[in-house]
């Protein structure tokens, strides 16, 4: 009966991962291409960051009182290659050091093969995120020496609404997953072999995990502190070869980190977002923090506020839940199990963790809640319940069968929350890894609703924002800037131009932490043939103060 389940278990297993691989590849160009995307197509093309702006003002200059679709707007988001591989890796490390290069470097060799799409960016980040498929099962194999749950492991994190989120994405965080369960897989196996060969991989994998993103740097200080636990803190040959091997791999990045140590002030204007003071309290840090844990099991809603822990509502009903069986697979893999394996979840989970939550207490930030810093807990977190579904309903049979009962129940409802949000994500064209507020949703919808709109802006935003809407509306940008020596009726004269009455409605799209749309609104409330009414307005960062409007455009009849 037990290998008769075993069977049905894989097959399960086998379906599930099949379905992930499929979520991870479904409508990658059809998901918005937020900025921080577009910061990754600056930067595997050779184009630095200062020359986005160079971007965006060409594209409002060639497409300047035109009428134009989503396509003409979204092409000016993948420039042309600009730079060759060697010299955009010498650039990126005075540009954006706190990012390290492998990821853009890999996405580079994409783009020169297949050439620049969202297609191409983000599906490298998918392959990489595939990859951690068999680094998960390699651990699983080495920590718990349990195929089972190395299969159950894998179906989790192959249906995981975070990890699928992050695979879509064309920034560096599926790869650093892969990185960082391959290096964890490899340290297990040189601890059990003790040979040169498997430290000197260990070497490379960490090396190659500091090269994808800084924050490997606590995961290597959680493996020091396992490799000590293990050895009863004691210096023997497994803590000194621990140290030398993680020395040279250290000392592979030193190149990268003299970058960052030089740049250091630009790494701390880049990364200012969170740092500033946000006046939340320890108690809400720790809310968001759970409520961000309990995405790797279930996502159902892009708003906050329908999962608020205030609130008892459907979807902060699973979040509880979620976290209740989080909670309740580490009590169970700390009391039954040794301590080399319980030891090496712990330090996976709580160092990293820690690393993020004390600057946060301490300077009363926002680090621990940015949901994608905290990828080495989770995976923790996943590999404990792994061990619980795989453990109980397999030993439930011969043991207590109301513990097998219930791991089914427990088991079933993941996997399906898991799908279902997973599904919910891929009909979204934005979800909360992209854009934290639905203001943009609402917006769009209004629009929307329109039978033939058109949306005018003198903002590059625009080009994020046609993804959200349908394919009728259309957009017209126009170059304020070019525009100023004329008098403010001849600026504004660019809608006549544009054969507006053949829209039923036109509607200005306004962000307002930038001037030019400030000018282009003001052009607009100063020209007598044309009333502005305010659909909505949104203030979305209170800290830089940037705000988005709608406003719709009328003519006035004038006698």
């Amino acid at each position: 009966m037990r290998q008769y389940l075993k069977v049905w278990i894989r097959i399960l297993c086998i379906i599930l991962i099949v379905l992930g691989v499929f979520f991870r590849f479904s409508d990658l160009n059809k998901k918005v291409y937020w900025p921080d995307e577009f910061a990754t197509s600056l930067r595997v093309t050779g184009h630095t960051l200062g020359e986005a702006e160079f971007v965006q003002r060409q594209a409002i200059s060639d497409l300047d009182g035109r009428i134009v679709s989503a396509d003409d707007l979204q092409k000016y988001l993948f420039p042309p290659l600009k730079r060759g591989l060697l010299s955009n890796i010498t650039q990126s490390s005075a540009d954006e050091p706190q990012l390290p290069p492998l990821y853009f470097t890999l996405t580079n060799l994409g783009v020169q093969w297949f050439g620049h799409s969202a297609n191409v960016t983000r599906g490298i980040s998918v392959l990489a995120g595939i990859l951690a498929f068999p680094c998960l099962f390699w651990l699983c194999l080495e920590l718990f020496n349990s195929e089972i749950v190395g299969w159950i492991a894998v179906s989790l994190f192959a249906i995981s609404p975070f990890h699928m989120m992050y695979a879509q994405e064309a920034r560096p965080y599926s790869l650093w997953t892969t990185t960082i369960l391959l290096s964890s897989a490899v340290l297990l196996r040189a601890i059990r072999y003790r040979t040169r060969i498997c430290w000197g991989l260990y070497s490379l994998c960490l090396a190659l995990s500091f090269y994808t993103f800084l924050f490997s740097g606590f995961v290597a200080i959680g493996h020091g502190i396992y490799v000590l636990g293990i050895a009863g803190w004691r210096l023997n040959k497994t803590v000194k070869s621990y140290l030398l091997a993680s020395t040279l791999g250290l000392i592979v990045f030193i190149p990268w980190l003299l970058s960052v140590a030089t740049n250091l002030r630009r790494v701390g204007g880049l990364t200012s977002w969170v740092w500033k003071s946000q006046g939340t309290s320890l108690l809400l840090i720790v809310q968001t923090w759970l409520l961000n844990l309990s995405h790797i099991f279930v996502d159902l809603s892009l708003d906050h506020n329908s999962k608020s822990f205030g609130d008892i509502s459907f979807y902060s009903l699973l979040s509880y839940l979620s976290i209740l069986l989080a909670g309740y697979s580490i009590f169970y893999l700390c009391k039954n199990t040794s301590r080399r394996i319980w030891l090496f979840a712990l330090t996976l989970m709580v160092m990293p963790a820690l690393a993020l939550l004390i600057p946060d207490i301490l300077r009363n930030s926002k680090l621990s809640t940015v949901a994608r810093y905290s990828t080495p807990t989770y995976l923790g977190v996943q590999l404990a319940v792994a061990y619980l579904f795989a453990t109980l309903s397999i030993k439930g049979l011969s043991a207590l069968k109301w513990q097998f009962r219930l791991t089914r129940v427990l088991l079933a409802m993941t996997l399906s929350f898991s799908l279902l949000s997973c599904f919910v994500i891929l009909q979204s064209k934005v979800w909360r890894n992209k854009v934290d507020q639905p203001e943009f949703l609402e917006i769009a919808q209004l629009v929307n609703q329109t039978s033939r709109p058109l949306v005018v802006s003198d903002d590059f935003g625009l080009a994020y924002f046609s993804y959200l809407v349908d394919s009728k509306v259309r957009f017209q940008l126009i170059d304020i800037q070019n525009d100023m020596g004329s008098n403010l009726e001849e600026s504004s004269s660019l809608i006549e131009i544009s054969n507006s009455d053949q829209f039923q409605k036109i509607f200005l799209y306004n962000i307002d932490a930038f001037q030019p749309s400030k000018e282009l609104l003001e052009s607009f409330k100063a020209n007598p043939r044309y009333q502005l009414t305010l659909m909505i307005h949104k203030e979305l960062d209170p800290f830089l103060k940037v705000e988005v409007e709608l406003w719709q455009l009328e003519k006035r009849v004038i006698s």
